[in-house]
Parts: structure tokens; sequence; C-alpha cells
């Protein structure tokens, strides 16, 4: 624990007063303003607000808009060096920074998306891009995927925000990964919760495929991509 950051025990919570606001968010954006924000702080404070959450201390909306903001912040700073060029000018210690702050990243933007619907247009617009990057770069991490994955699903529903998804050829992105959720393709010594991990994630992955491929609600006869061909598609990756 850092030092003067476990607040939990000196909190008293109301319901018209939000914990975030006043501390941990200060925290977090000041180390990151400075510079001095580090992996552990950003997970602790993710863990800290949680746990707040559950004692009774509600997001208020402009504390949302902040820590979506501050979070986008942090995933497009990190996702974005990760070309070969950059990652081989990474140390090791280096790279595990990097993938702790998305890991943290994505678990907080899934958790504000579940958390109240209306975050979906914000989330959509902030974040798309590098939760299908991240989903890319950490597809061998199921927990990390499946923040992703799941968030993705959640934007995939509503037509704005699943035509910000296809628009950055999301479809093609997803449907490259959907081998690799099966069991033949991740050997026969893997563990019964990372199975079911996986089995979670491809169903939000194909909820997702279908959001993205199916007929365009505004004109019913009207399909937004060839949802025929992209179901072939999809056989064809189950075969796979």
């Amino acid at each position: 624990m850092v030092k003067g950051f476990n607040i939990l025990p000196c909190l008293k919570l109301g319901s018209q007063r939000s914990p975030l606001d006043g501390v941990i968010l200060k925290v977090l954006q000041s180390r990151w303003n400075g510079n001095t924000l580090t992996p552990t702080i950003w997970e602790q404070g993710h863990r800290q607000r949680r746990a707040l959450h559950v004692a009774g201390g509600d997001y208020g909306p402009d504390e949302t808009a902040r820590i979506l903001t501050l979070t986008s912040d942090v995933l497009h700073a990190y996702c974005f060096h990760d070309s070969p060029s950059h990652v081989c000018r990474l140390s090791g210690p280096q790279k595990s920074d990097r993938d702790s702050f998305l890991r943290t990243g994505c678990h907080w933007i899934r958790d504000l998306a579940i958390l109240d619907m209306s975050n979906l247009n914000r989330i959509g617009l902030l974040c798309t891009k590098p939760l299908l990057r991240i989903l890319t770069h950490m597809r061998d991490e199921p927990i990390t995927a499946g923040h992703c994955i799941h968030t993705l699903c959640l934007l995939s529903s509503s037509t704005e925000t699943g035509d910000r998804i296809r628009d950055l050829v999301g479809v093609d992105t997803i449907m490259a990964l959907l081998p690799l959720q099966f069991q033949d393709k991740r050997g026969d010594a893997t563990p019964q919760d990372t199975i079911n991990l996986h089995n979670k994630n491809l169903r939000f992955t194909l909820r997702t495929l279908r959001n993205l491929t199916g007929p365009n609600g505004n004109h019913p006869r009207w399909t937004r991509l060839d949802t025929g061909a992209n179901l072939l598609r999809v056989f064809d990756t189950l075969q796979v």
C-alpha cells in the first residue's frame, strides 16, 4: 500500500458526496500531471474507488467525466506506444509498467460502462480506438481482453457507438481474434477457471459481432454490413 493512500478508514461516506472527487481523483490526476503516476498507485486508486462504491460512495456526473478523461489519457499514452520500434527500446520493467497501466485502465472503463449506460457515449468517443488496440495487444491475457470485449459489447449495442467501432474496422479486429478463444487453440493444460473465463469472453465476442453485423435499426430492410457474408466468416472461423 502506498503510504498515505489508504483513505478508506478516514472517509465518512454520504449519499450527496463523492469521495473520489475530493481525494482519490486529485491524487491520481496530480500524479499524472506531474509524470509521477506509477502502476501501483494507479491500480490502488482504482481498487480503493471500487471499494468506496461498494460501501455507498456513488459516482457523480462530474467525477465520472473526469475519471473517464484521465483513464482515456492513460490508455492513449500507453497503448499507442506499441510499435515494434518503440517496444524494442523498452526494458522489461518498462513493458511491465505499460501493461499494468493498460490492465487497470481497461478494468476501470468496464466498471463505468456497466455502472451507467449513459456513460457509453463518452466512453465510445474517448476509448473505442485504444480498447480495440489493447484487445489485440493483450489478447493472451483473458482478464484484460475480457474487460475490453465486455465494454465493446456494450458499445456495440448502440447505433452511434457501434458505428464508431465499425468506422475503426473493429469488426475485422474482433473477427481476427475469434479463433484464439477456442480451447483447441489454447492447449490441453488450461486451468478450468481460465477456460470458464475464455468461454465468457467468447460469448461477449459473438454478441458483439452479432450487434455489429446485424440489420440496421433505422432501416430494418438494410444491413450495416453484408450480414450474410459476415455470418459466413463467423462460421468459417469456428471451423478453423
